[in-house]
């Protein structure tokens, strides 16, 4: 079955969680990264609820690579290898860094969220 063939079959409920995009495929990571998946018969945009956790499990892995690195440095250091501790040190902080840039910005659009959700029940109250 074709590409053409794929589009024509394709279901709503299916290209919701994958489906012929414009790269081919249209997978996880490009939901992830842009929160915007193209179709072949327009735009298919991912639930709010979606992207917010993506961003909370994004912020959350630099995190964790970052207690990873930190880890190694310990070790490193533990075994005298001092300038490799250094430098682990240095890219965990560097994780670290992007971490709290990305927690900062998650926090951000969740503000940005409530407060649209909260105007759009006082137009409708």
């Amino acid at each position: 079955m074709g590409v053409l063939a794929a589009r024509e079959t394709c279901r709503p409920g299916i290209r919701a969680f994958g489906g012929v995009g414009r790269t081919g495929f249209c997978g996880f990571a490009e939901k992830a990264l842009s929160s915007y998946c193209r179709q072949p018969m327009g735009g298919f945009r991912l639930h709010p609820k979606e992207v917010g956790y993506l961003g909370r499990l994004f912020y959350r892995i630099w995190f964790l690579g970052a207690a990873v690195w930190f880890f190694d440095a310990l070790l490193s250091m533990h075994h005298r290898a001092l300038g490799r501790g250094i430098a682990q040190a240095g890219i965990a902080a560097v994780f670290l860094l992007f971490g709290m840039l990305f927690r900062k910005e998650y926090l951000r659009k969740l503000a940005r969220r409530k407060r649209r959700e909260e105007k759009q029940r006082g137009g409708q109250g």
